[in-house]
């Protein structure tokens, strides 16, 4: 077997960039406000969604979903997507109050 002498090079972001990366620590206050956003009730878990009645509100919501989406596509009024977005809210608010009741 034939071996090189050469040492393989490795991909290192940190040395390889042609312009410093400020460390992380710096940021550490807009580290800790993305983690607690990622672990907000929209975000943080999804483990309920693996549940088997699931599947009963998949089609209607993805239905729903395109609806809003080509709504916002193929409208010429700016203010489209922000009307969307609160009629999306309120349904969302709707259905989160069904578990309090």
């Amino acid at each position: 077997m034939v071996s090189s002498p050469r040492k393989k090079k490795t991909a290192n972001a940190s040395t390889n960039s042609p312009t410093p990366v400020a460390p992380a620590s710096g940021n550490a206050d807009r580290i800790k406000e993305i983690w607690q956003r990622a672990q907000d009730d929209e975000w943080g878990n999804w483990g309920d969604a693996m549940h088997p009645d699931v599947l009963e509100v998949l089609k209607p919501a993805f239905r729903l979903m395109r609806t809003a989406v080509r709504s916002s596509v193929l409208s010429s009024d700016p203010d489209r997507a922000d009307k969307v977005r609160e009629i999306l809210r309120r349904a969302a608010d709707d259905i989160k109050n069904l578990t309090r009741a």
